[in-house]
């Protein structure tokens, strides 16, 4: 029988409730055991609506805990940086909601605490759909602007 994943989830707002949690819990072999919420009424919120046993209001009390592989951040872009150095650090893997992080440089210094504790670090994207993305896919699958380094859109 393959080992359980174990997952903590920092923030629990509209993305994370909608995407994450029902695709994690679709997952066999994973289980998402706290929910960490700014308040212990939003975090008893999803907990019972999602049947997760446990909430906390500190992020560092699932970074201590040796029973959670991974965290999945769920929260503003300004705090990526932060919780997913600290959970690399406390032998977590992590996955972030989009953007990683607020700049590059904040992200290849995730990356560089990724590559030193050898977590894995990841960043969850959700397809929108429109005319202009399409295009934008197709410019850049026809290689029509060249080798693509980074990509900032605004919608």
């Amino acid at each position: 029988m393959a080992e359980t994943l174990r997952i903590g989830l920092i923030g629990a707002g509209a993305n994370t409730r909608t995407k994450h949690i029902p695709g994690f819990q679709a997952i066999d072999g994973v289980e998402i055991v706290a929910v960490c919420n700014r308040s212990p009424e939003s975090g008893h919120r999803v907990a019972d609506a999602f049947g997760i046993g446990r909430v906390e209001t500190d992020p560092e009390a699932l970074f201590r805990d040796p029973g959670i592989d991974a965290i999945c951040i769920g929260t503003w872009p300004y705090r990526h940086r932060e919780y997913a150095v600290r959970a690399l650090e406390a032998g977590k893997h992590v996955l972030t909601e989009k953007l990683m992080g607020q700049t590059v440089g904040k992200c290849k210094s995730m990356g560089r605490v990724s590559k030193k504790t050898q977590k894995h670090l990841a960043t969850g994207h959700q397809r929108h759909y429109s005319i202009l993305y399409d295009n934008a896919v197709d410019v850049i699958k026809r290689g029509l602007i060249g080798e693509l380094h980074h990509i900032r859109a605004q919608w």
